[in-house]
């Protein structure tokens, strides 16, 4: 790479890196090696990543130190997006923008994935459907996380939109550091994000992708924790959502 910016080196360059979340941890090292020995170059590297795993993360952060860097956290987009989004598609109905905004907080690829599966069953878009592609993609994300933070993300997915740390720690059986730890896990992956004294899911698709991802045993196994641990919150509010 290197050497091909120096044959290029009388004009300024644009490098650009989709889906960096894939790459592996030395594939982040050589990025950011490779970016150093050229960093007095005229070149801009645009990379875009849904996430950014330990590998990635650590390579930013170590690039940070020697080249100027620049991290831009996109939104979702915003309900009138969403509606020309439909609109495009052929898939605009009353009501329906709202209701898939409401669903997936504006996530573009939820939004696609939603619009894949409306294709395939005929162009009628249900806000209400749980892809296939979209369960595959959470369930990949599941799949990555230690023991405790799926036993986390499991557990909050049976509790209901939102949970309080005190039921999660009390269903689960984790100590608080252990606990924290999960919690930052399940942060990090962009499955649950912190509210208040408690969590919830970044979006309600990814916690039905969640819940229709668990088999038979671990919902078997939760299912009776999650209902002891409820037991003595039953006249409290704000402890575990719908």
């Amino acid at each position: 790479v290197a050497s091909v910016v120096d044959r290029l080196a009388d004009r300024p360059l644009v490098w650009v890196v989709d889906d960096l979340h894939w790459a592996g941890t030395e594939s982040s090292a050589l990025l950011a090696h490779v970016l150093a020995q050229i960093s007095e170059r005229q070149v801009t590297l645009l990379a875009t990543c849904r996430e950014r795993p330990p590998q990635v993360a650590a390579a930013l952060a170590d690039l940070a130190w020697k080249v100027p860097t620049e991290v831009v956290e996109l939104d979702g987009l915003d309900r009138e997006a969403v509606a020309r989004w439909l609109d495009l598609a052929g898939m605009a109905e009353p009501g329906v923008a709202a209701a898939v905004h409401e669903r997936t907080g504006g996530n573009p690829l939820f939004l696609l994935e939603l619009v894949k599966s409306a294709g395939a069953a005929g162009g009628r878009l249900d806000p209400t459907a749980l892809p296939p592609g979209l369960t595959e993609l959470v369930g990949q994300r599941v799949a990555a996380l230690a023991p405790e933070t799926d036993l986390l993300v499991s557990m909050a997915a049976l509790a209901g939109s939102s949970a309080s740390l005190a039921l999660l720690s009390e269903a689960t059986g984790l100590e608080d550091r252990d606990l924290y730890s999960a919690v930052d896990s399940a942060v990090r992956a962009r499955l649950l994000v912190e509210d208040g004294d408690g969590v919830r899911f970044a979006h309600a698709v990814v916690r039905d992708a969640v819940d229709a991802g668990l088999g038979p045993a671990r919902r078997a196994f939760i299912t009776p924790n999650l209902a002891e641990a409820l037991l003595p919150w039953a006249d409290r509010p704000g402890v575990a959502g719908e």
